[in-house]
């Protein structure tokens, strides 16, 4: 019977890249257009104003077609657009762009960044468990739900620099299991990186020794 559906599925509802309209079997894009939307690039936490964090790799920039479906999860329930990004993340981890890199020998543990509560009770998920949790499984990485949001912040969206800092301020406990352990935080985004700063500095606050940090994208302030 799935086969019977997949079969109709492809003739009625094919699935087409999002950039171009070009038939794709799994993910957003095609492989052209895949090619140029990644910026796989690890940053320098540092000159990022982060000292809590030791790196950050993003995988693709925060423009054009990876803007459109972020804000289509984020703000008008494309819930779809979630899963095909965990397939894009498994297209580079296929070409050995992310778990290949040194950072990951030592970052074994994962923490989805939390979403704010009531944003995650309207849209019904949650974007870097959806991105990143099946392949941090497959990569035979821990996956920890360690952290949760003690208060209500604003959406960072249209906030500047100084502001992102301030709405994310002690908005993060650890509330799971993670020990002393080197800790790979994920989130959907990355640009000033107050949210990813606020969370590292809670787990070392805890007694974490290493915190590195992965986005699905990245760009402004970044």
């Amino acid at each position: 019977m799935q086969s019977v559906w997949r079969i109709l599925k492809d003739i009625f509802f094919p699935q087409v890249c999002f950039s171009c309209g070009k038939k794709i079997e799994s993910g957003l894009w095609c492989s052209p257009c895949e090619k140029k939307l990644r910026d796989v690039r690890l940053l320098d936490a540092a000159g990022c104003d982060c000292p809590d964090l030791e790196g950050v790799l993003l995988l693709f920039r925060y423009e054009g077609a990876v803007r459109r479906v972020l804000q289509g999860a984020k703000f008008h329930g494309r819930r779809g657009f979630v899963g095909c990004m965990a397939e894009e993340v498994q297209h580079l981890e296929r070409e050995g762009l992310i778990a290949g890199l040194p950072m990951f020998s030592q970052a074994t543990t994962v923490v989805p960044v939390p979403t704010d509560p009531e944003r995650a009770r309207h849209r019904g998920y949650e974007l870097p468990s959806g991105i990143f949790h099946d392949w941090a499984l497959a990569k035979h990485f821990y996956w920890r739900s360690a952290l949760s949001r003690v208060r209500h912040t604003k959406p960072q969206y249209g906030l500047g620099r100084h502001e992102r800092r301030a709405n994310v301020k002690d908005c993060f406990r650890v509330t799971g299991e993670v020990g002393t352990a080197n800790v790979l935080l994920v989130d959907d985004i990355f640009t000033s990186g107050a949210t990813m700063e606020e969370a590292a500095q809670i787990l070392r606050a805890g007694g974490v020794k290493h915190v590195w940090a992965l986005a699905f994208a990245g760009g402004g302030d970044s």
